[in-house]
């Protein structure tokens, strides 16, 4: 199967991403984590819900500039390929 065929049939998921426990990465999700919930247990009703759209709202911008992140990544790898075969027949 080709790479084309494996992204089209979900045998890769460029879109997950696997981390180590003990990583920088999961100790910020971790701390994270614990402030909100540290958070939502001292606001009430009004301020407890406009904290939950904050944090929704900037899960979505943080979801919207991972997509186009990797969507301009995937762009500039085809150009680097057509440069480098390109760059190939002109005898380089």
């Amino acid at each position: 199967m080709t790479v084309l065929q494996d992204l089209f049939y979900g045998n890769i998921l460029p879109n997950t991403d696997r981390f180590e426990e003990n990583s920088a990465y999961a100790k910020t999700i971790r701390t994270i984590s614990h402030n909100e919930e540290k958070l939502l247990a001292l606001l009430q009703d009004r301020d407890r819900k406009r904290f939950i759209d904050f944090s929704d709202a900037f899960s979505s911008l943080n979801g919207f500039t991972a997509e186009r992140k990797f969507v301009l990544g995937f762009k500039l790898g085809a150009r680097m390929m057509i440069e480098v075969i390109g760059n190939r027949e002109e005898g380089d």
